[in-house]
């Protein structure tokens, strides 16, 4: 008898868990815009569509174990083509078939402005690579000025906001320009000038850097304040991309996905192509909000509310660090009309889930008048620590021509240091 009822019982129970299944299928039904998606309904709406894709077809798992344990409310808005800036696309279309793809270096050469490989072939051995170069040197919301300064909160899902600050990040383009008549600038070696840095409060004012990147693989070179001193000084910059930014759950390599030159990773492999739910028509960073109008403040203090998730097609790509990295993979997922990143999942050294980074993006108007996309807030958020990292994006400005490469140097970080946002 000991034997046989467990048996009996295991039988009967799979056999019930199949009907169930086979009646859920069976009554299946197609959810409507406005629906949210929540703990309380995940598992009986999982096999419902929307736009007719299943539901459990546009969550990754870590997703719904975020839907499923912390709370997070996904409505659902029907999928929209993003208008991006007409220079950017023309660009692109002008350029094409310039851009060479050497399979033995992994590297790219010819690039002038645009998207390097506006078409890439999935069966391609090396189209990991080739997307992975495309965010690298045409990221459209990277686009070639681009100024945003955001309050931060560091919160923790017991706690709530355990620290608040205030950031800025800077970039302006020096190679693959598309606004103006030169696609280069200088010597034509460098491809970003970047400014990270804090304002506030007084204990961490200046803290940041100002990076020169370079668009033929060298370090980047970095300087930072020194607060002891009250001085700026370049410091060694082979490391500092994945250095973990101050006081937050993130790497400076986290920003939009991964700010690395490619070949400082160990490998990039392309898994799929899927739909997947984003955010992709957030509130225009710019109008006036709080960040309780933003961020879910009840625990666990790191799900945004006031936006809509569509459903996106998407490449993931699994990214392999090196192994001074303090992350053993990612998981990245790119938008497959142009090369951003919504969703990066992070895993440890152990194999084991750790962050997910993401950002809800937003339809906005560049300075010039064109349309551009941006986004309303970064988030990171630990699911081992149980803390996390929202950045509320605001005075955001893009493609303002009145900015040239001379406002972006070392200097700026002492206007940091002095508890002032850098331009705006």
């Amino acid at each position: 008898m000991k034997t046989i009822w467990p048996s009996l019982r295991t039988t009967t129970s799979l056999a019930l868990a199949m009907i169930g299944m086979s009646s859920a299928t069976a009554n299946a039904k197609e959810l409507p815009p406005g629906f949210v998606i929540e703990s309380s309904n995940i598992d009986a709406v999982w096999e419902d569509t929307f736009e007719g894709h299943k539901i459990k077809d546009l969550l990754t798992g870590q997703m719904a174990m975020w839907v499923r344990n912390h709370g997070l409310k996904m409505p659902l808005r029907r999928h929209e083509t993003i208008e991006l800036d007409p220079r950017y696309i023309a660009a692109t279309n002008q350029n094409s078939g310039k851009a060479i793809f050497d399979p033995a270096s992994k590297t790219v050469t010819g690039h002038v402005a645009g998207i390097p490989f506006p078409t890439v072939d999935m069966t391609d051995p090396n189209a990991a690579y080739k997307l992975i170069w495309n965010h690298r040197l045409a990221n459209p919301v990277i686009p070639d000025v681009w100024i945003a300064d955001a309050p931060i909160a560091i919160t923790a899902k017991k706690d709530g906001v355990i620290r608040s600050l205030r950031g800025s990040n800077y970039r302006f383009r020096m190679s693959g320009r598309y606004t103006g008549t030169d696609s280069k600038l200088g010597s034509g070696l460098e491809h970003i000038r970047l400014v990270l840095a804090l304002s506030k409060p007084y204990d961490v004012a200046g803290i940041g850097n100002f990076q020169m990147q370079y668009a033929d693989g060298r370090p980047d070179d970095v300087w930072v304040y020194v607060k002891s001193l009250r001085r700026v000084r370049r410091v060694s910059g082979s490391g500092v991309w994945m250095d973990p930014q101050p006081q937050m759950d993130l790497l400076n390599d986290d920003n939009q996905g991964i700010d690395a030159w490619p070949l400082w990773y160990k490998d990039f492999k392309l898994i799929e192509k899927r739909w997947l739910l984003a955010v992709m028509h957030a509130p225009d960073p710019n109008l006036p909000h709080e960040l309780k109008d933003r961020l879910d403040m009840q625990p666990p203090y790191w799900n945004p509310i006031n936006v809509e998730w569509e459903p996106r097609e998407v490449y993931v790509i699994e990214a392999t660090p090196p192994a001074e990295h303090p992350y053993g993979k990612k998981t990245l997922y790119m938008e497959t009309s142009f090369p951003t990143f919504v969703l990066s999942e992070i895993y440890d050294k152990k194999g084991q889930f750790w962050r997910i980074w993401r950002q809800s993006y937003a339809p906005i108007k560049s300075v010039d008048g064109y349309p551009g996309l941006g986004f309303t807030h970064t988030q990171a958020i630990d699911f081992q620590f149980e803390r996390a990292t929202y950045i509320d994006s605001q005075n955001y400005k893009i493609n303002d021509p009145t900015l040239k490469e001379e406002n972006f140097s070392a200097n700026i970080l002492s206007t940091f240091a002095a508890g002032k946002d850098g331009m705006n």
